[in-house]
């Protein structure tokens, strides 16, 4: 069914294939020398595409054929790319924090006691959002948009004042204390 589409938008194909985030992620899991972990992330990835309810090529040309919906779709990647060339974004660099983030939860930070952090916090994760409660964050985010933004101030306040690691002790303390 989505064959004639795509066939219809090469322009698609083409934006995705020249992605430079896919890019950059084809080439380091090429490269990374750790089979276990790359066998463990197609079995993760296999099982997610499995159970996605919605099928994403389904939503990809309802926007594409919804002139509102793909002019808003314009209108937001205009404007990220926007926000991603100011300095004052730039200046906060989002790529190596998510990173840096990204390692850690992946277990491959050399910080003492960080794999079993990691691991503590994959499993949180998934047991939330197994229960449910990142479907009431979502809520919460699409209900109250000015008190979900409260916790962004918090945190945007700790970066600007230097204090960013001693705020993310804290919230690691808190998720130790919760389990």
């Amino acid at each position: 069914a989505h064959r004639d589409y795509l066939a219809s938008k090469p322009e698609l194909i083409r934006d995705f294939m020249r992605s430079m985030k896919l890019s950059n992620f084809l080439r380091a899991f090429y490269e990374d020398t750790d089979f276990i972990n790359k066998e463990k992330f197609i079995s993760i990835l296999g099982h997610g595409l499995s159970t996605v309810s919605v099928d994403v090529l389904s939503v990809i040309k309802a926007i594409d054929v919804d002139p509102g919906a793909h002019n808003a779709w314009d209108l937001f990647k205009a404007r990220k790319q926007a926000m991603e060339a100011l300095p004052d974004y730039q200046a906060l660099h989002i790529d190596e924090i998510s990173d840096q983030m990204l390692d850690f939860i992946l277990g491959r930070s050399s910080a003492p006691g960080s794999n079993h952090l990691a691991e503590r916090l994959r499993i949180y994760l998934a047991e939330r959002a197994e229960s449910g409660d990142v479907d009431q964050l979502l809520a919460l985010t699409a209900t109250s948009p000015d008190e979900f933004y409260q916790v962004f101030s918090t945190a945007s306040r700790y970066v600007e004042n230097g204090e960013l690691k001693e705020f993310l002790k804290l919230i690691r303390r808190g998720l130790s204390e919760s389990r």
